[in-house]
């Protein structure tokens, strides 16, 4: 039985995870902030549009979560038809789950991908989701984020170390 709050991979950034990784998985969840944009880029980069035509080019859906409001999941997706879920109370798998309900699709068939292991990793393992850490592309500094990564450190520290 894996551990809850390991990743099944780990990469530095969502622009290195590997076509072999992607081609397992007919469905990606992504997570937002942190991981395909920083909380003040409210749009789709070009890096991040020739990602998601990549995944359209391979026939893989995608779709988007967050714990936070409506209104920037909504901007960033606005004009693209893209999916998403917010307010998806991660650690939660409730967002993961409406996901895959919309697409009908199984678990086995997602994989997850986010910058944090106590909410989005843990939300994914929750689901029965596959689940890719990235590092976050700009970390915030608050008393709430820097608890999280501090817990989380040794966690990683020791899921590295066992390879």
């Amino acid at each position: 039985m894996k551990h809850k709050l390991y990743p099944d991979y780990d990469f530095k950034s969502v622009g290195d995870i590997t076509d072999e990784v992607f081609d397992k998985y007919r469905f990606i969840i992504f997570d937002l902030d942190n991981t395909i944009a920083p909380y003040e880029q409210h749009e789709p980069s070009e890096q991040n549009l020739r990602l998601f035509e990549m995944l359209n080019s391979k026939g893989i859906t995608f779709a988007f979560i967050s714990n936070n409001g409506e209104s920037r999941l909504k901007r960033f997706c606005e004009g693209h038809g893209w999916h998403y879920v917010h307010k998806a109370r991660k650690p939660s798998a409730r967002g993961v789950k409406r996901c895959l309900d919309r697409w009908g699709a199984s678990a086995e068939q997602a994989l997850m991908i986010g910058d944090q292991l106590l909410t989005d990793c843990a939300a994914a393992h929750r689901a029965g989701v596959d689940f890719c850490l990235v590092e976050p592309i700009r970390d915030r500094k608050n008393l709430l984020f820097r608890i999280k990564r501090a817990i989380e450190k040794p966690i990683l520290k020791k899921y590295r170390k066992e390879g």
